[in-house]
């Protein structure tokens, strides 16, 4: 979610007046920070950037069996999506 949000963000930054452009620039820029200090896999053996995360929080059982803490294509899609807005980048992957 935090890579969509992101992604989003970067949009609208664009999308409005200025100086609230600049808080969701800024926004866009501190959630990426996080997920990339906290949460990214740059090894050239792991096939995803982003990991953790969740298809959907179970109540009770088994967290991986139940789509937690899991890569997510998806979510590798946006966290890409988002950088490529910020670097003012004209492709986007979609």
């Amino acid at each position: 979610a935090g890579a969509i949000a992101a992604s989003g963000m970067a949009e609208l930054a664009k999308a409005g007046p200025e100086e609230e452009g600049a808080k969701y620039l800024e926004a866009a820029v501190n959630i990426l920070k996080a997920l990339t200090e906290n949460f990214c896999y740059f090894e050239p053996e792991n096939d995803r950037l982003l990991g953790h995360g969740s298809v959907r929080y179970p109540v009770d059982g088994d967290l991986k069996k139940n789509g937690v803490h899991i890569s997510l294509i998806y979510g590798d899609y946006f966290y890409t999506e988002a950088i490529l807005k910020l670097m003012g980048e004209k492709y986007l992957p979609w």
